[in-house]
């Protein structure tokens, strides 16, 4: 089974900002795992350390857990954050896969990570709709 980085911004000016980028990361989590292919979420993992170390300790520490996944995946709006455009830059330099959350074909992340959705029993690659949801969305309102 095939690691997929999740990256995306994580800071913000308000604690309730940073719970709405690790949200955003968590959904896309989800959008992964469900085309067959294990994320991992940086942000899910450290989501209460905010402030507990300075920001070089975590650009340094989520720097060594991609260069451990298979790929990346950029969230929406990535370009704003610092430590997820170096993420896509030492994916780009290192030839590792880079998708787009959103722009990405669904197939396309489900090829490579050679795992079809179907067989994990949790969709439909063909159509992109998870337990009656559109890819990435788990129901409720965004």
């Amino acid at each position: 089974m095939k690691i997929l980085y999740v990256a995306g911004a994580f800071t913000a000016p308000t604690s309730w900002g940073i719970e709405q980028n690790v949200r955003a990361a968590e959904r896309v989590g989800i959008y992964v795992a469900r085309l067959g292919v294990m994320p991992l979420i940086p942000h899910a993992n450290t989501r209460h350390f905010h402030g507990e170390c300075t920001d070089e300790f975590w650009y340094a520490g989520t720097l060594e857990l991609l260069k451990r996944c298979d790929g990346i995946i950029m969230c929406e709006g990535w370009s704003d954050s610092k430590g997820a455009r170096a993420e896509f830059e030492y994916a780009k330099q290192h030839g590792m896969a880079v998708f787009m959350h959103g722009v990405t074909p669904v197939q396309s992340i489900a090829d490579w990570g050679c795992m079809p959705a179907v067989a994990a029993g949790v969709g439909n690659v063909q159509t992109g709709m998870f337990d009656g949801h559109p890819a990435g969305r788990t129901g409720g309102k965004r």
